[in-house]
């Protein structure tokens, strides 16, 4: 699966899914983002997020690098217990807010 853009509507803030297993290489499915310049965060819903393999989390680790070097906050909402566990450990915590699921 990977993301599907929900839209900006003209927000400073980019909300977007994050939906079923992101395996291999994530860079695929960030391309197609169209973050624009004057946009200052991307907020991840991740509540349909069942899986992310280290591969992919190593392309969405070097992306959200990327995005903090550019000025923009990246958050991941609702996030699983594993995954979030596995962000922590690959090391996204360090530069995205990982926001675990209560469910």
């Amino acid at each position: 699966m990977g993301l599907g853009a929900a839209g900006t509507a003209g927000l400073d803030i980019a909300q977007l899914p994050l939906e079923g297993e992101i395996l291999g290489d994530a860079a695929h499915a960030l391309q197609p983002l169209g973050v624009s310049a004057r946009t200052r965060g991307i907020e991840f819903n991740c509540r349909h997020l069942q899986r992310v393999d280290f591969g992919a989390a190593g392309d969405l680790l070097n992306w959200t690098v990327q995005q903090q070097g550019q000025g923009r906050q990246v958050v991941f909402k609702h996030v699983n217990r594993l995954v979030a566990a596995f962000f922590g450990v690959i090391g996204i915590s360090d530069s995205a807010r990982v926001l675990r699921r209560v469910d």
